[in-house]
């Protein structure tokens, strides 16, 4: 039985918020999977818990995957670390971190449900997904992203986990030309569509 961990921005946030396109990006996205792979066992990281009945999969709180707070703190210390294995121990002395590896070494697939969160209008959620993608590296995981708008871009760490991500994914699909022309820029071989 493969296991299937699915990360979705699906759900009401801490302010009350909902958006609309992440939702229905997020349905999309599980009815394919569990069309695919009806013997999956599909466990799903959301900002809170999602509204309508899941079928075949573990529904469970947002916790470790969106604890923006001490992922802007960690931004702005991991990338002045070259080695990656120091990056690696220092994050897992932190809970949060501890936690997210461990569900991520717990499973065969990541599947990152797309919102428009990998821009510098939301620099949280851009170390949040490199964080996703070291690990499921370090771990040999596959990792997969679908679809996702990418930039506008300000700042060059931006930049840099932007990077990071489009060359480690295992897939990488956008939904717009825009981010394609982004992702062409990094040279990576990461297999793209749009």
């Amino acid at each position: 039985m493969k296991k299937i961990l699915l990360i979705t921005d699906a759900g009401v946030g801490k302010k009350g918020w909902y958006h609309v396109g992440d939702e229905a990006v997020f349905w999309s996205l599980y009815q394919r999977i569990i069309s695919d792979t009806p013997d999956a066992q599909i466990t799903i990281f959301a900002r809170s818990n999602v509204n309508k009945k899941i079928t075949g999969a573990i529904t469970i709180d947002s916790a470790p995957f969106f604890d923006n707070k001490t992922n802007f703190v960690f931004s702005k210390i991991v990338p002045f670390f070259k080695i990656r294995p120091l990056r690696f121990i220092i994050l897992l002395l932190f809970p949060q971190y501890k936690n997210m590896f461990l569900k991520i070494k717990s499973t065969d697939y990541i599947v990152v449900s797309g919102g428009g969160n990998l821009n510098s209008h939301f620099r949280d959620f851009i170390f949040n997904r490199f964080i996703i993608v070291l690990f499921a590296q370090i771990l040999n995981k596959k990792i997969y992203f679908a679809p996702q708008t990418i930039g506008p871009l300000f700042y060059k760490k931006d930049f840099y986990y932007i990077k990071y991500i489009a060359k480690n994914a295992t897939f990488l699909q956008v939904r717009d030309d825009s981010s394609l022309d982004m992702v062409k820029l990094f040279n990576c071989l990461t297999t793209i569509g749009c």
